[in-house]
Order: structure tokens, then C-alpha cells, then sequence
């Protein structure tokens, strides 16, 4: 692998990177690399390699979610240096997919601002299915993060990650500093949750007044200044403002978590990269290598049972044909009467959403509903959040 670090190391990843340019030109796959210079003692000329697999550029062009909801998580643990690498991931039925990886030397916001730049012009024509931009980012709360994301990509909406904000705020509570007895931290963390997962901006401002009269609260002035400085950033993390956003109940960072996991512990194998160029090598080849055999598992119906229950509609077997009905002459919406009531519930197949509680949301899991699936099964269609398959009477039997 040559020298760890110098001139030579970069004429080296550049002349690797050029081939790799060359070769996969027609397939989408680009990368780039920008020299390291800190000879003045700042980091205005930081480092930064970034990478979109022909894979990657697959994943912009055919998967609808690229276009709706990414996410975005770093880690500063493949090499000695500890530059961080940021993977942008979307989710499918298949499972969390890669959309581009980029390693830095620095985590500020000018430096992430200008690495997703870097990026972003390695995208294709027609990244984000298309749109050019995501519609939504899912991140933690790294202020410098978010500042060089919403630079970089201005027109998409920052949600943060609802279990690492919580988590955050139970850390709060936890800290010794803070002087919260033992006894009153589950239930002022259970105000703060309330306010979480309140289903209407209503129900939200009346759990926000809930806290500040809570007698427990009122004991702890710096719990209220901590809770007051969130407050102001409630659009951030309160999932009543995520109703009309094409997030599909997902309000968790988990597929960008288990994308650096898969990164650390199948690719890098819990072993730092010896220099740049095996990182480039390790993204290239066996990071591309493991989502191809992946994606094949699923093609070949070789699924691991988490993603099958939950995206292959399982529960469409409950709906009758006979309550299937066409609802306009685009063929683009249907209607699906309910099993329970005389209600009937509208399925867009433009967007594949359904006006069920399910198919609004997506909450709990982020999964389809079954009134989508009983419609593709009728008009044999194809969906992107639900797998294909062929359901035989056993099957039915043995749910």
C-alpha cells in the first residue's frame, strides 16, 4: 500500500482514482480527492475524498427514498489519523442503502460544507431520484454538521434523530453536575418524551405547559433553562411537525448506525486502514461488494426475517379483491374498503402512500400498509417499499 501519508501517498490515490474514473465512467461510479495543505497552520485546503460507487448511483436513480428522506452519520475510527468519514444512506425494502461516502480532516462546518460540495458534483444527473437535493436529512445534534449540510443542500428540511435526542436528554438527567435526584428522573424524562411523540402541535404546546406546572419540574430551574434552549428548536425533534414530510413514520438515525457498523465491523473487520488508498480500496471494492450481495439475498428471496415481515405486506391477505377498485382513469389512485367500518381508504400509487394510519405515516416500523400491497397483488404492480414475492396457501396458513 505504499507510504501512510506525504506527496507520494496522494500521486499514488490520485493515479488510483483516475483509473477507477476511467473504468466505471459509464457506470456512475466517481471519486475524487483533494490534498491535505495546512503550510500556513489553518484548514483552509482540508482533506477530502469522496466516492459514489456505481451502486451508489444506482441507488439515486431507482430507489424512490433517496429523493424523500437520507441520512447522515460520521465516524473518526478507520484510520490513525481519525479523519471522519460520512456515509449517506437512504432505506428501501431491502434494507438501509449508500447513497456516497466522504472522508475529511475536520468536522467544522465549513469543512463539511465544502466536502458534501466536493459530493455532490460526483452525483449523477439524476441523484436523489432525480431531485437534485433530499427532501429531508436525518442527523444527530451536531450543530456544525447541520449548519454544513444546510449550506450545502439549502431547500432540504433537518430533522433530528429522535432516539439520540432522547438519549441526550436522559444523559442530561444522569449528570451529576446537574444535581437531579434519583427518584425524579424517570418522570421528568417522561414530560419530555410526552412532548416527543405528541401526535398534533396542540397536543404539544398543551405537554410543554404540562412540564412548566409539573411540581417536580418547578424544583429544578436548571432542568427548565435546558428544556427552554430545545424548546426554541422544538421543529427539530417534535414528530407532530414530520405529518406532512415524506419521512414514512422513520424518525430514527438506525440505518445510517448500522451502515458504520457494517463498515466496522465487515469491511474494516474492527481494524484501522493502514492509509487513504486502502480506504478508497475498502469503499470501492468490498463495501460496493457487500450491498451487491445483499441486494442479491433479497432478489433471490435469501432475506433475513426483520426486513421480510416488514416489507413484504404480509397482512394483505386480509383484504378482499372484491373491495379493490380503480378511483381515477390514470390508473394512479385506488380505493380499498376497511374490513371494520364503512370507511374506504384512497391508495396513491404515484407516491405509495394510503390515507390509512399506516400508509399516512408509516409509524410505527416505517413499514407499507396492507391496503398497498393488496393492490399490487390485484394489478400486478410494482412498489418501492414492498418486496415481490409470490404468497402460496401455505403461506397464508401459516400466518
Amino acid at each position: 500500500m505504499g507510504v501512510r501519508t506525504g506527496k507520494e501517498l496522494f500521486a499514488d490515490l490520485e493515479a488510483r482514482i483516475n483509473k477507477y474514473n476511467e473504468t466505471n465512467k459509464d457506470l456512475g461510479g466517481k471519486a475524487s480527492v483533494q490534498r491535505f495543505n495546512n503550510s500556513e497552520g489553518k484548514h483552509d485546503h482540508p482533506l477530502i475524498l469522496a466516492i459514489c460507487t456505481p451502486l451508489m448511483s444506482r441507488v439515486h436513480k431507482h430507489i424512490q427514498q433517496a429523493g424523500e428522506l437520507v441520512f447522515i452519520d460520521s465516524s473518526s475510527s478507520f484510520d490513525d489519523y481519525n479523519n471522519p468519514m460520512f456515509v449517506i444512506s437512504t432505506s428501501s425494502a431491502a434494507g438501509g442503502l449508500p447513497l456516497g461516502v466522504v472522508v475529511t480532516s475536520g468536522e467544522s462546518t465549513s469543512i463539511i460544507n465544502s466536502a458534501m460540495t466536493h459530493l455532490k458534483y460526483l452525483f449523477p444527473t439524476y441523484s436523489f431520484y432525480r431531485k437534485g437535493s433530499p427532501g429531508n436529512i436525518i442527523t444527530d445534534d451536531s450543530q456544525a454538521e447541520r449548519s454544513g449540510l444546510k449550506k450545502t443542500w439549502p431547500s432540504a428540511s433537518l430533522y433530528l434523530c429522535v432516539f439520540h435526542f432522547l438519549q441526550t436528554m436522559w444523559r442530561w438527567l444522569l449528570h451529576s453536575s446537574n444535581e437531579i435526584q434519583s427518584q425524579h428522573r424517570q418522570h421528568l424524562m417522561l414530560l419530555i418524551r410526552n412532548m416527543v411523540y405528541a401526535k398534533t402541535e396542540y397536543i404539544l404546546n398543551n405537554k410543554y405547559k404540562d412540564l412548566k406546572q409539573d411540581l417536580i419540574s418547578k424544583q429544578y430551574i436548571n432542568f427548565n433553562e435546558h428544556v427552554n434552549t430545545y424548546w426554541e428548536r422544538r421543529q427539530e425533534w417534535a414528530i407532530c411537525y414530520r405529518d406532512n414530510t415524506s419521512t414514512r413514520g422513520i424518525n430514527t438515525n438506525n440505518y445510517a448506525e448500522a451502515g458504520i457498523r457494517i463498515l466496522k465491523d465487515i469491511v474494516f473487520q474492527r481494524i484501522k486502514a493502514y492509509n487513504l488508498v486502502q480506504i478508497f480500496e475498502f469503499i470501492t471494492v468490498t463495501f460496493e461488494m457487500y450491498y451487491e450481495r445483499r441486494l442479491l439475498s433479497v432478489a433471490y428471496n435469501r432475506m433475513d426475517r426483520y426486513i421480510s415481515l416488514r416489507h413484504k405486506g404480509l397482512g394483505a391477505y386480509q383484504v378482499n379483491n372484491t373491495d379493490i377498485t380503480k378511483h381515477d382513469r390514470n390508473n394512479l389512485l385506488y380505493l380499498v374498503k376497511s374490513n371494520h367500518s364503512d370507511r374506504e381508504y384512497i391508495i396513491d400509487t404515484e407516491n405509495w402512500t394510503c390515507t390509512c394510519s399506516v400508509g399516512i405515516t408509516g409509524f410505527p416500523t416505517g413499514e407499507p400498509c396492507k391496503h398497498q400491497r393488496a393492490v399490487v397483488n390485484k394489478y400486478k404492480l410494482t412498489s418501492p417499499h414492498l418486496i415481490p414475492f409470490l404468497m402460496q396457501e401455505a403461506d397464508i396458513c401459516m400466518l
